[in-house]
């Protein structure tokens, strides 16, 4: 693999970072989304089935939105697609601050949960095709790093306003609109891919200009098909159970182990300090030779924050030992692989494309399980886990599978699509 000493400057920092803060974003809506509605639940008279309709709409919606950013991202460019879904996040927040009904709320969740989607292919595209050779998985698990950022800040939020009922779920969202604000005028700055632009140039040099017609069926088809296929059901098996953790805990602290917000809140802050450590330590050693034994030991960790509430019942402790179990597992074996494996295995104009399609395809079936989830923990929560426990464990096999899988070599990340038509 990359050598792993590559000395990066204070640039490829913030082009990392303020690219990166896509990831922040995401994780902080999910879990901003995910305790809000729980805060909301008295004040504007939310069952379980509310709920469920809404945390659905925000992950089919984000689904949405992936598919058609990483499209633009590829056909117009990086920097021009973040730039527009940064308001439209914005946009989203306000109307969640200041919803007052359900049918506000599932507008705002609509239109959050498609900004948030749109943003992160083209995100994550420029942190790859930026970073300097030999960096590039460090770049992007920094990303990751910055999804976890994004759960602890609303975590200490919550921690803070959890007792204030819908007042305090606004507060989450304030936050989120504020960051929003800023990251947008940060990303002014931000240069496009250079990859990007030198492999339009070519296509488009070489008479290629309709082949974005064909992009997502490129993926199709050989050599992509059985890579695109292994990471989908990797990351949409791993997204079901995950999903469930990221969007339900604070539900199932409070509806299914009968304890409190404030309860939910301190456990997954140690979560996220634990998954934190994680990723920080994993980007030292993920563009060597050892990120291999890092995965397998994330995988058992992911597998076993499953199988404890299934094996032991959902309880107060169960559900704390489960959380640091996969903030662990979650860090080493899951969106922050997917996110490097992509960027290894697809070139340049296929980059957002596939990492769109990915995400889109991982979101819905977030969105299905959304739906029924709450209501599912009220019938058997332990059953239930035992049903992840199992999905879990198929989505590790397939991500053992693709940790054998050759990557492309880095010069081939930026050939032009004509080569890939040709395959």
């Amino acid at each position: 693999m990359a050598d792993v000493s590559v000395r990066l400057t204070g640039r490829d920092w913030f082009v990392a970072g303020v690219a990166g803060m896509a990831s922040y974003i995401d994780s902080s809506a999910v879990a901003s989304t995910s305790v809000a509605l729980v805060m909301y639940q008295r004040a504007l008279n939310l069952d379980s089935l509310h709920i469920g309709y809404l945390s659905s709409s925000l992950a089919f919606f984000m689904a949405v939105g992936a598919l058609l950013g990483g499209r633009m991202g590829d056909r117009f460019g990086r920097k021009r697609v973040f730039s527009v879904t940064m308001f439209g996040l914005a946009v989203g927040c306000v109307i969640m601050a200041s919803a007052s009904s359900f049918a506000v709320l599932l507008a705002g969740c609509t239109i959050l949960g498609f900004f948030a989607g749109a943003d992160l292919p083209a995100s994550l595209a420029l942190i790859g095709e930026t970073a300097p050779k030999g960096a590039r998985g460090k770049l992007i698990t920094f990303s990751q790093v910055l999804w976890n950022v994004g759960i602890l800040i609303t975590q200490i939020i919550v921690a803070i306003v959890s007792d204030m009922g819908a007042f305090g779920a606004r507060m989450l969202f304030l936050h989120l609109i504020v960051v929003s604000i800023v990251v947008l005028v940060l990303r002014i700055s931000l240069p496009e891919s250079a990859a990007w632009k030198q492999s339009k140039a070519k296509v488009e040099q070489d008479g290629n200009g309709n082949v974005s017609l064909s992009r997502i069926r490129v993926l199709l088809t050989k050599p992509f098909l059985p890579l695109f296929v292994g990471l989908g059901l990797f990351y949409g098996l791993a997204q079901i159970a995950a999903s469930i953790k990221a969007q339900f805990l604070s539900y199932m602290f409070v509806n299914v182990a009968h304890s409190t917000v404030r309860t939910y809140s301190f456990a997954y802050m140690c979560v996220m300090v634990v998954g934190l450590i994680t990723m920080l330590l994993f980007m030292r050693v993920v563009d060597g030779p050892n990120r291999r034994k890092w995965f397998l030991a994330g995988a058992l960790g992911f597998i076993m924050s499953f199988a404890v509430p299934a094996i032991f019942g959902v309880t107060v402790e169960t559900l704390f030992i489960s959380s640091i179990l996969s903030g662990f597992g979650a860090a080493l074996a899951f969106e922050g692989m997917m996110k490097v494996w992509t960027q290894e295995f697809f070139p340049v104009l296929l980059l957002a494309t596939a990492q769109g399609s990915l995400i889109a395809f991982a979101r819905v079936l977030a969105a299905i399980m959304a739906i029924f989830a709450p209501s599912l923990l009220m019938l058997n929560a332990s059953g239930f886990f035992g049903f992840l426990t199992v999905v879990i464990t198929i989505a590790m096999l397939f991500g053992l599978w693709l940790s054998y899988s050759r990557p492309r070599q880095s010069g081939d990340n930026v050939i032009p699509m004509e080569r890939s038509r040709a395959a």
